[in-house]
């Protein structure tokens, strides 16, 4: 990539964007195990 003189600002977008995405990602798989376990301590009663 040629330099224009830009600062780089863009890349931290990227990373910023990717780091959101992975924890929210992340959030969403470990909900659904908790969710997975309620159901089953529900099922043995």
């Amino acid at each position: 990539m040629p330099m224009t003189g830009s600062d780089g600002t863009w890349m931290y977008g990227f990373v910023g964007f990717a780091a959101i995405a992975f924890t929210g990602c992340l959030y969403l798989l470990l909900d659904e195990k908790k969710k997975n376990k309620r159901k089953h301590r529900r099922k043995r009663k």
